[in-house]
């Protein structure tokens, strides 16, 4: 779809192929990568820290967002329109690449499932997070911020 309309753009500009391709893009999007980027999160998280987890991916999803709004502009300056969208057109071949290479498949499994088997490319057990996050301790919160008052 991103290749499509770099060739509208190399083409000269050939309006009906540039919208052919950003529907093409905009419908395969929403019934793939979009809602599948939060579904493959979800599969990395146990259950006791999920919900906190998969906000702190979907922030870093819409800082990624961003980011390519951002560049957006310079690249089109840098590579030209079609040059933009080809590349857009590579990194998306290069991400599918991967995702069929190191991706498990988890389709009809549970998420509980999926974390017992050791599916998950992070090590979530107890031990682990202890070493990386100590336990909040209340007590010890609530007079250090005594003291601070």
């Amino acid at each position: 779809a991103q290749g499509l309309i770099g060739s509208s753009f190399a083409l000269g500009g050939v309006p009906w192929l540039a919208l052919v391709g950003q529907c093409l893009f905009m419908a395969s999007f929403s019934i793939g990568v979009g809602p599948c980027s939060f579904m493959s999160a979800s599969e990395c998280f146990p259950l006791h820290l999920r919900s906190c987890l998969m906000g702190f991916a979907t922030g870093i999803n819409r800082c990624t967002s961003g980011l390519v709004a951002i560049a957006f502009l310079s690249l089109n300056a840098a590579l030209t329109p079609a040059g933009t969208f080809y590349m857009f057109s590579g990194v998306a071949l290069a991400g599918a690449l991967l995702i069929a290479r190191y991706v498990p498949e988890t389709r009809g499994k549970a998420l509980e499932e999926i974390t017992a088997e050791g599916e998950s490319p992070v090590d979530w057990t107890p031990a682990t997070l202890n070493e990386m996050v100590p336990p909040w301790d209340p007590e010890a919160d609530c007079e250090s911020n005594k003291r601070t008052q």
